[in-house]
């Protein structure tokens, strides 16, 4: 044992320019995109009503999703039989 070598170490260290910032709780239900307008406005109007009759306070009801694009979908297109 007379070439024994010390563990050699690499450190890596990245950094984002801009910062990220932490997502903040959004009173939107649905942002302009996929859907018609009309299918966001009937949507949110729906899960609103649904959440101010609900006798759960904690109750969560989630109708649109996004796509990849950041376009709000309809989650029940993503259901398949």
């Amino acid at each position: 044992m007379e070439n024994e070598q010390p563990p050699t170490y690499l450190n890596l260290s990245i950094t984002l320019e801009p910062n990220i910032e932490l997502p903040s709780d959004n009173s939107e239900l649905a942002y302009p995109g996929f859907e018609e307008q009309k299918d966001l406005y009937n949507g949110a109007k729906w899960v609103h009503e649904r959440q101010r009759l609900c006798k759960f306070k904690n109750f969560y009801i989630k109708l649109f999703g996004e796509n990849i694009s950041g376009q709000s979908v309809l989650l029940s297109r993503y259901l398949t039989p």
